[in-house]
């Protein structure tokens, strides 16, 4: 066991409950079912109240947590900065470099880069990270979005191949990629917004 959450699973399965015995009292099943699948990082109260009704050393699990909850939050940070004005923190996206989300870190680092770089150049580092996107393991992403990799970053790059196409003058391939940023933002689940 090398999650928080798989913990909370497999306590929950030894003693053949539900996820909404196992959340009565404490959060709804629904927050619950998104803490067990390491969508949601639980607040310390929380924490607390499923450490005990699980027998789980609470000290030792709210560590877990607590390394997992300073990923999270680099992620947040940087998805909500991009959504909200676009404007990404240079420090904001080293976080996600010292939590080890290198791809997260690459895909904001190309939005940055915009200005910046060569569109070839670009280019190839953007095919490189849409290829990674399935491969990485993303808990955070729910179970049923989880074979496409993290949607937000999929919207990121495709705001990042908007601007490459548009700088090599391919502009109608440049609104497209616009418009799939577009559609996919309506994929991504209300609780990350």
């Amino acid at each position: 066991m090398s999650e928080p959450w798989q913990a909370l699973q497999e306590a929950r399965c030894a003693r053949g409950w539900t996820q909404a015995m196992a959340a009565r009292g404490i959060v709804s099943q629904s927050h619950y079912s998104l803490i067990e699948q390491g969508v949601l990082v639980p607040n310390p109260k929380v924490i607390e109240e499923l450490a005990a009704r699980f027998e789980l050393n609470a000290t030792k699990w709210g560590n877990m947590w607590s390394q997992y909850r300073r990923q999270f939050r680099a992620r947040q940070r940087c998805w909500r900065a991009f959504v909200h004005d676009g404007q990404v923190r240079r420090a904001d996206v080293s976080a996600l470099q010292r939590a080890s989300l290198s791809l997260d870190y690459e895909c904001y680092q190309q939005f940055l880069d915009i200005p910046f770089s060569e569109p070839a150049g670009m280019y190839r580092r953007l095919v490189n990270a849409r290829n990674q996107l399935p491969n990485v393991q993303a808990p955070h992403v729910p179970a049923r979005m989880r074979p496409f990799g993290d949607i937000r970053l999929r919207i990121v790059l495709a705001i990042v191949e908007s601007h490459v196409l548009a700088q090599l003058k391919r502009f109608q391939a440049a609104a497209v990629w616009r418009q799939k940023a577009q559609q996919m933002m309506t994929e991504v689940p209300v609780f990350w917004r």
